[in-house]
């Protein structure tokens, strides 16, 4: 929210810094009223600046997410921004929901997973994390891809409907298990 006006905020950031909250439906969001990107995120951008989703309870809209996708504006990184009120009423739940919910509005699953791995990772500056290599961390997260139909809500209680969601079956951490939910393991992948 205004101010500072986000013209006034990119024109600050270059090479490497996160721009979270990137598809909020507020008036300081980063498409003009036509839908366009803004000039001053165009140049940022241009710049090296990085677009973060930070979903939270009131910073995602599914509206400014799909304008902005169909037009090639992809996130960097998704982030859940996630605390204890919408964990558990919504509309983030986990971060494996909010991944689920840019399947939904057109993202690949290659594109959402290189959000949360490798290109969280180097956004953060984080080396040896977020990568399947020799050398790299062992933490992983093992997903099922569930089919079937889900809802997904934005902050503006704007809702899409879905066919895919992601479900975690296990973590590692350092190579070791440190969180097992038992389920279907059909179609499953590594994170």
């Amino acid at each position: 929210n205004t101010p500072p006006d986000l013209d006034e905020i990119v024109a600050l950031l270059g090479d490497g810094d996160l721009l979270t909250h990137c598809f909020n439906g507020k008036p300081n969001r980063i498409l003009t009223p036509a839908g366009e990107l803004r000039q001053a995120v165009r140049e940022a951008m241009q710049r090296g600046l990085l677009l973060d989703i930070g979903h939270g309870g009131a910073s995602f809209s599914f509206e400014v997410a799909e304008l902005a996708i169909r037009q090639g504006i992809l996130p960097r990184t998704i982030s859940s921004d996630i605390y204890c009120k919408n964990r558990i009423k919504g509309p983030v739940y986990s971060l494996a929901h909010v991944m689920s919910k840019f399947l939904a509005i057109g993202m690949t699953l290659e594109q959402v997973i290189a959000c949360v791995t490798h290109q969280a990772a180097d956004a953060l500056r984080l080396s040896g994390k977020g990568r399947l290599e020799v050398g790299a961390d062992a933490d992983l997260t093992l997903f099922e891809v569930a089919s079937g139909p889900t809802l997904f809500m934005d902050t503006e209680a704007q809702s899409r409907s879905g066919d895919q969601q992601l479900q975690p079956l296990a973590a590692l951490v350092g190579g070791e298990l440190v969180l097992t939910h038992y389920g279907k393991s059909h179609h499953a992948f590594c994170l």
